[in-house]
C-alpha cells in the first residue's frame, strides 16, 4: 500500500511539473507579444484580438494529467497520459462578440499487448470568449454528448475447456464536460492553450446491460488553438 501512494504521489508530482512549465511558457510568450514596439505593430495586434474573429478551432488534451473514478468510489485515482490521452477536436461559430457555438469531437485509442479499447464521442460545445488585453482569453465551456466505445481482448475459454478466445464489448455513455481554458496568442491566428476540465458521465451501459452512473474526473491540460 506505501509503495502504491508513493507512486501515486510521484505521478501527481510529475502532472504538476510539466502542466506548470506548460502554463508558464504561456504566460511568457503571451507577455512578450502583448508589447507592440510600434504604433503599426499595435493596430496589427488589435486587429488580431482572439474574440474578433468568426471561427476559433481548439484542439486540447495534447498533453493531459488526469484523476477519475467510478461511480460511489470516495477518492480520485490518479493516472497520467500523455500525447494520446484523449484529444479532442472543436470547430466554434464566434457571435454576439464572444460567444462561441459549435461542436467537439474526441478519440481514444489504447492497445497494450491481447488488449485494444477505443472510444468516440461527439458534442455540441457552447461557451464564452473573455478576452484580457490583445494577447490572452479565457474560454469558459460547456458540452454534453454521447460516446460509443469497443474493447477487445483474449480471454480464457472456459466453455471449450482451455485455450483463448477473442471477446469484444460494447460501450455507450452520455456525459457532460465543463472546461475552463486559458488561450494565449503565440503569433496572428494561433496561439496554446490550458485548461482545467471537469466530466460527468452520468449514464453508461455495457452491451445490452441497463444504463447505470459512470464514471466521473478531473484533468488539466495543454492544447492548440486557432482563429480566422
Amino acid at each position: 500500500m506505501k509503495k502504491m501512494r508513493q507512486i501515486d504521489k510521484q505521478n501527481r508530482l510529475r502532472s504538476g511539473l510539466v502542466l506548470a512549465v506548460g502554463v508558464t511558457v504561456i504566460a511568457w510568450t503571451g507577455q512578450a507579444l502583448a508589447a507592440p514596439n510600434d504604433a503599426g505593430a499595435s493596430e496589427a495586434t488589435q486587429q488580431d484580438r482572439i474574440g474578433d474573429h468568426a471561427l476559433f478551432i481548439d484542439a486540447d488534451g495534447l498533453l493531459a494529467g488526469q484523476a477519475d473514478k467510478l461511480h460511489g468510489a470516495e477518492e480520485f485515482d490518479t493516472k497520467w497520459f500523455v500525447l494520446d490521452s484523449a484529444p479532442r477536436l472543436s470547430a466554434n461559430a464566434i457571435v454576439l462578440g464572444g460567444l462561441t457555438l459549435g461542436g467537439a469531437v474526441s478519440y481514444l485509442r489504447v492497445a497494450r499487448d491481447d488488449y485494444q479499447y477505443t472510444d468516440t464521442s461527439v458534442a455540441p460545445r457552447v461557451g464564452y470568449l473573455i478576452g484580457l488585453g490583445d494577447s490572452f482569453a479565457i474560454w469558459p465551456n460547456v458540452q454534453v454528448g454521447y460516446g460509443r466505445g469497443t474493447q477487445r481482448s483474449n480471454e480464457y475459454d472456459y466453455a471449450a475447456g482451455g485455450g483463448n478466445r477473442s471477446v469484444e464489448h460494447v460501450f455507450q455513455s452520455w456525459r457532460a464536460v465543463a472546461d475552463l481554458r486559458l488561450v494565449a496568442k503565440v503569433v496572428d491566428h494561433f496561439g496554446v492553450t490550458a485548461g482545467l476540465g471537469y466530466t460527468n458521465q452520468f449514464a453508461e451501459k455495457s452491451d445490452s446491460g441497463p444504463w447505470d452512473p459512470g464514471r466521473q474526473a478531473i484533468s488539466a491540460d495543454l492544447g492548440l488553438a486557432a482563429w480566422f
